[in-house]
This record gives C-alpha cells, structure tokens and sequence, in this order.
C-alpha cells in the first residue's frame, strides 16, 4: 500500500530520495526473515507475531507524524524489522494451529494468497488515501490495521512454547554477526538495483554499493561455513536442497526486476503523462 504513494512526499521529491522512500522498508525486511524465524524457534511464536504487529503500527504511526528527511527514512528502516519479524511466526503458528495436513496446506494457501491480494488492493487503496487526504494517511491507516490486529491475536490466539529446546544463552543461539553482514550487504545490493531506475548503471551511486555488495555476500558465506549449522542463520546444506538454488535465482531475478520497473514506470507516468497517482498505480 505504501510503495505506489509515498514516492512524491514535497520534502522528499528528489529521484534519489523517491528511491529511498519507495524501498527503505524493504531493505531492512528482506533482509531479516530467516534470523526471525529463529528468534521465532526459540521464542515464543506468539509474541514475536504480537510484537512485531504492534511495533509496524506504532512506528508507522509515528512516520506519518515526522516531517525531518533523517527521521522519516530511520522510522522507515525500522519498520522493516518488525515486519520481517511477523511472517516468519505467523506461519509458525499456523503449522502449530492447523496441525492435520489438509488443513494445514488450505491455511498456508490463504496466507500466501492474501499477500498477493493486499500487495494489489494495498497499492490502490494507498493511491487513494494519498490522493485525497494526504500521504501521512496511508501510515496512519497501516496503524490502524495492524495495531488492532496485534491487539486481537494477543488476546484469542493461545501461547505458544518454544518449538526448540536449547542450553545457555538464547541469545547466543541467534547468529548476529551474520545477519549483521548479510543485512547490510543485501542493503546495498537492493539500493543499487533500485538505483538504476533513476541513474546509469555505470554511475557511482549504482556501482560502490553493488561491488560493495558482492564482497560483503562473500563475506557472509565464508562466516556461515566457519559456525556450527545449528548457529547458522543460513546454513551452506541449505543449498543443496533439492531445487532451491533454482528456486531461489527465479524468485530473486523476479525481485530484482519489479523493484527496478515499479518507481520508474510510476514516476514516468505521474510527470510525463501527468496522470493522477491512482491512475499510475493502475496501470
């Protein structure tokens, strides 16, 4: 809902900046998933899911307020991470609450069904909020979904146990140099690639966080092969899983492509063709 609205805020109207408010959110939330499974694993799946509803609702509530370009794009990184706190424990409870097969697999069907749904009706919706009562509407009304949301799944969904039982710290089970590699490389990464919609591949702004990237991502594999599997926030084994590295290049090149096409085919039709945001989302 967010991305097709918030890219012609007054104060931050610069292509480069238009980048940033698109994708800031982004970069922090897909970077995030796997480690937020873990802390899910070791956790109580419940209040991960609970706290990272209240926590989208709150910052975004308090993004809609801010009127300082450092505070609103710190406000919007942040909102990354309790978003990619709520996916991993949402379908961990679902495994938890739907235990028998059939249901199961219709359960999971319908939440990954509604993602693909609210990425199209939240595009729309967040045109028109934008449109007619203001850009800060379209966090403000982010609030005013997912707070309730947290408030109702505290109070009807049951508690849930840790699903792993572990000795010593829990917090040393968590791989945070790791994640702290991977989360910044794939920062840069993202940046780079949604930079193309608004500078030359060959300009500096595309190519120091792409080379940056590559060492970094490097980086990362050389760290997760050097700490028990166990630890790992993503274990080498992983990739030899059937399919998954095909899997996984088709996923990301399909990513890769709608983030780099999304902001310029926006900005092309609002200040080429002068049509109204809800028309460019549209099409």
């Amino acid at each position: 809902m967010q991305c097709g609205s918030l890219s012609h805020i007054k104060y931050l109207s610069l292509p480069c900046c238009s980048v940033c408010v698109v994708h800031t959110q982004t970069y922090s939330s897909s970077c995030l998933p796997s480690q937020s499974g873990r802390v899910s694993d070791l956790y109580n799946p419940k209040f991960v899911f609970v706290g990272g509803a209240f926590a989208v609702g709150a910052l975004s509530l308090g993004t809609g307020f801010t009127r300082s370009k450092v505070a609103f794009f710190a406000l919007r990184a942040l909102t990354g991470i309790p978003v990619a706190m709520t996916i991993p424990s949402a379908l961990a409870l679902i495994v938890r609450l739907f235990p028998e097969p059939g249901e199961q697999g219709k359960a999971i069907a319908a939440f990954s069904g509604s993602a693909a749904v609210g990425n199209i009706l939240g595009l729309v919706l967040g045109a028109v909020l934008s449109q007619n009562a203001g850009w800060e509407w379209v966090l403000w009304f982010t609030a005013l979904l997912a707070i309730p949301i947290a408030i109702v799944a505290a109070l009807v969904v049951p508690s849930q146990p840790p699903s792993k039982t572990i000795t010593g710290s829990k917090l040393a089970n968590l791989d945070l140099p790791g994640v702290a590699i991977i989360t910044a490389s794939l920062v840069l990464l993202i940046f780079a690639f949604t930079a193309t919609g608004t500078d030359q591949w060959s300009s500096a702004t595309v190519l120091a966080p792409l080379i940056i990237s590559v060492f970094g991502i490097a980086a990362f594999f050389v760290w997760e092969a050097r700490i028990p599997a166990e630890r790992a926030a993503f274990p080498p084994k992983i990739w030899f899983y059937p399919n998954f590295a095909i899997l996984f290049a088709v996923a990301l090149s399909v990513f890769l492509w709608y983030t780099s096409a999304f902001l310029i085919s926006i900005t092309y039709w609002e200040q080429v063709y002068h049509w109204s945001t809800i028309n460019a989302v549209v099409q």
